[in-house]
């Protein structure tokens, strides 16, 4: 009898082992996965699919657009999905192949006002175009630089530049706003058309025009509801406005706060005994915008060549909702993120005008960022509005030679 159990409890262990395998085996083939280059596409919502390149090889998931690549940090999210987060971004993929040459799931941007899981999937495709544009002419040559105006005769029209570079059949490029650029977009031509798309898990856009009689008339769509029309003309002289004018001091107020808290919620006051005699950089800034990355990527740099010789930067975060205590994750998060060196404060809700009570010395805050640039003496010598990154290429370069030449002009004198 005793036997009898032991061989009833042996075999059932085998068949539980067996089991065990199979299914291990099946989750095995059901995650591993054709190596190379995939196409992405999320869908904000019913009628549009952004697409974007997203490379797989020996288990590292790189999303590129034009020159900018991300790299994201993957790991094993519940029984058989992955979780996919950006280094810069608070933002997530989470998903499941289906085969080897297909996955799906969402995409859901956590420092949106209202975080939505948004249908996301891609599949094995090397030698598919990124974009399909749809076009019978004889291929355009659309690079150059393009005098951009955004919702055409409406009271919100705006202008902008067009910066396009075409090789071949790819398009890539931006467009610079005085807020600052659209980043790293990429695409095809196809005769007198292009489509260009940008996803970063912050943003998820796509740019749809077409050329006719000297004039590129377009779309630019942006995340579930955004649709703006947009007509461009070449224009090699057209220029923006100067970015050092548009926000102005305009009394002899001092520049001063006690009302901003650090990342440990303790009141922080300026200006203080840390900061006497220091050139100080003011970074007005918020985690949900990607254009204050790029600008504290190059803060970091600033920081580190110039801090021993007596420079000092302060971002000045500006947070989504009215929750304190999430508002001061979201930033010792980006701090934690993008190892931040310097001091980050939190100052209030994302919200122009809000900042702009916090400085009335200044003609108001246009634009996050806003950069604002004290000397050893405590005195405001310039005020940047907006940041142009590295998709914009020459716009980028001057933007930093003349950042090194004011810290400098201030610092070493």
């Amino acid at each position: 009898m005793l036997y009898l159990c032991y061989s009833l409890i042996l075999r059932n262990l085998k068949l539980f082992f067996v089991l065990f395998c199979l299914v291990s085996v099946g989750f095995a083939q059901k995650n591993q996965h054709q190596k190379g280059l995939w196409k992405g596409l999320v869908m904000p919502n019913d009628r549009l699919s952004v697409p974007f390149s997203l490379h797989l090889e020996k288990g590292k998931y790189t999303i590129s657009n034009g020159n900018e690549n991300i790299l994201l940090s993957v790991k094993k999210h519940g029984r058989d999905s992955l979780r996919a987060t950006f280094p810069e971004a608070d933002a997530e993929l989470v998903f499941a192949f289906e085969n080897p040459q297909s996955l799906r799931g969402y995409w859901r941007n956590l420092n949106a006002k209202t975080v939505v899981s948004v249908p996301f999937q891609a599949y094995f495709a090397p030698n598919e175009k990124r974009c399909n544009p749809v076009g019978n002419a004889t291929q355009i040559d659309f690079s150059g630089k393009w005098k951009t105006v955004f919702s055409p005769q409406t009271p919100q029209a705006s202008n902008a530049i067009g910066l396009f570079k075409v090789n071949e059949q790819k398009i890539t490029g931006t467009f610079l706003t005085e807020s600052g650029d659209y980043r790293f977009l990429e695409g095809n031509v196809n005769g007198n058309s292009w489509q260009m798309s940008s996803f970063n898990g912050v943003w998820a856009f796509l740019v749809d025009a077409n050329f006719e009689n000297d004039t590129l008339k377009g779309i630019f769509y942006s995340g579930a509801s955004g649709r703006t029309p947009f007509f461009a003309v070449r224009d090699t002289k057209f220029e923006l406005g100067n970015p050092n004018d548009l926000t102005t001091v305009v009394n002899d107020l001092p520049f001063q706060f006690d009302d901003f808290v650090t990342l440990k919620n303790k009141p922080f006051t300026f200006p203080g005994k840390r900061y006497k005699d220091k050139m100080v950089i003011f970074q007005i800034m918020g985690t949900w915008c990607p254009n204050c990355m790029d600008e504290t990527q190059l803060f970091k740099e600033m920081y580190s060549r110039y801090n021993k010789q007596g420079l000092e930067i302060i971002a000045l975060g500006y947070e989504r909702g009215t929750d304190k205590s999430a508002q001061i994750k979201r930033l010792k998060e980006f701090k934690k993120r993008l190892k931040v060196p310097y001091q980050v404060l939190l100052c209030g809700t994302s919200s122009k005008d809000v900042a702009a009570k916090h400085f009335p010395m200044l003609s108001g805050i246009s634009s996050f960022p806003t950069t604002v640039f004290l000397d050893r003496k405590g005195k405001i010598v310039a005020v940047h509005t907006g940041f142009n990154g590295p998709a914009t290429g020459e716009s980028y370069k001057l933007w930093v030679d003349g950042t090194i030449q004011l810290i400098e002009q201030y610092l070493l004198k």
